[in-house]
This record gives structure tokens, C-alpha cells and sequence, in this order.
């Protein structure tokens, strides 16, 4: 999907890092119009899409995090031996109930942010 007009005339994108960019486009990828809520950020698929390090990754999702471009919506957690990821939303969508997925937070039936110009966050 792609990143609306309105986000991307905002100063929150637009003085992203070119890592925070990057990162906001493949989590927008991901997104389908009835999946926000279940968007993942993990090290073994966004390598082979040209992260270089996990470092560079998490400085990424910080930013993402940080200027309310995404948000967490599941943390992961160790189970049965392997590590289940943490869960994101595009704060310009609203979050989709998805069945046999429980979230941390609940679906919404609005978006969770608006950007408008000079509508704070």
C-alpha cells in the first residue's frame, strides 16, 4: 500500500532518516488493508531487503516508533524454544481485527493518527 499524501507532507516523515524511509515503505508493504496490527520488523526478512545490520534496523524502528509513524500492537516474547516477534501498526490506518490474533491493544475503527497539516500528533 502506499504511504498517503497527507503522511508524507508531514514533518514526521519528511525528516526521517533515509533508514527510517526505507523501513516505513516495507512495513507499508506488508500491509494489505486488513492486517494492521500484524506487521512485523524482523532482522531475517529486512536483511535480504538491504538492512545491513541489526543495529541500523532498530535505530529505524526507534525513529518509526518514536515520531508515531508506527506503533506496537503485540510484543513478542520466547515460546516452546523460539522467539515470536513484536506486532506493528501504521498509525495512519486503523488497527483490523484479525481473527485467532489476539493484539495488546484493540481494533480501532479510525485511523489512530491523523496528518493533517499542523494537527499536532
Amino acid at each position: 500500500m502506499a504511504i498517503p499524501k497527507d503522511v508524507m507532507e508531514h514533518p514526521d516523515y519528511y525528516e526521517l532518516s533515509g533508514n527510517g524511509v526505507k523501513l516505513l515503505n516495507e512495513v507499508a508493504r506488508q500491509y494489505t488493508t486488513y492486517n494492521n496490527g500484524k506487521l512485523c520488523i524482523v532482522w531475517s526478512q529486512l536483511k535480504e531487503r538491504g538492512f545491513n545490520s541489526q543495529t541500523t534496523l532498530n535505530r529505524a524502528k526507534k525513529e518509526l516508533l518514536d515520531r508515531n509513524l508506527i506503533m506496537l500492537t503485540k510484543r513478542g516474547y520466547f515460546s516452546q524454544g523460539a522467539r515470536l516477534p513484536n506486532y506493528y501498526a501504521l498509525t495512519w490506518a486503523r488497527i483490523d481485527e484479525i481473527s485467532g490474533f489476539d493484539m495488546d491493544v484493540p481494533p480501532s475503527s479510525k485511523a489512530i493518527r491523523l496528518f493533517k497539516q499542523n494537527v499536532p500528533p
